[in-house]
């Protein structure tokens, strides 16, 4: 599991930051749908409109294929003593994402089977501002340790019947882990 977060550590004069970067990708999938539908332009294949309709849709379809992977890929996550940031610079909708600490109120794991790989466990962080109704999450591959800094520093608290006494060995079978700022499940 921990192979797929790098944890950088940088300092500063006033408090320390630790860096998680995104998980690596196999990009072969979005490159071979833009070659396959660029292929068919050169090969001459688009004389009828349905077969230059499906070209065009592989190109398409691979091009965002490429930009999902890169989304994921260049992603880092900040953990510093002011909050969590999520940067991604290819995310052009939302490139910042700037948390406080006492505004996050949720890191949930989800597993997808009973024998998980590190691509089966999934982490998703919940962040609402006071007063308000929309609740911003960000999801991401499960990281032990990031997801370790999250839960000391936001001060949430298990919400399964078996607390987690490290993530690193975190006893886990496939269903949802929660951990949260009350330690109940209907938070």
């Amino acid at each position: 599991m921990a192979e797929y977060a790098t944890a950088t550590e940088t300092s500063a004069p006033t408090s320390t930051a630790v860096v998680f970067h995104g998980s690596p990708r196999n990009m072969a999938v979005g490159f071979s749908m833009i070659f396959a539908g660029a292929l068919a332009f050169v090969m001459g294949m688009t004389d009828v409109f349905f077969a230059e309709a499906l070209a065009w849709t592989f190109v398409i379809w691979g091009a965002l294929f490429l930009l999902f992977d890169l989304v994921d890929y260049l992603e880092t996550w900040t953990v510093s003593d002011d909050g969590l940031e999520i940067k991604s610079p290819v995310r052009f909708w939302s490139p910042t994402n700037s948390w406080k600490w006492e505004n996050i109120n949720r890191v949930e794991v989800k597993v997808k089977r009973n024998d998980p790989d590190a691509k089966d466990l999934w982490m998703t962080v919940s962040h609402q501002l006071p007063g308000e109704i929309v609740l911003e999450r960000e999801e991401r591959i499960f990281s032990p340790q990031l997801a370790n800094l999250i839960v000391q520093r936001a001060g949430l608290k298990a919400a399964h019947a078996e607390p987690a006494t490290s993530f690193e060995t975190l006893k886990v079978g496939k269903g949802l882990y929660t951990w949260n700022k009350t330690g109940k499940l209907a938070a």
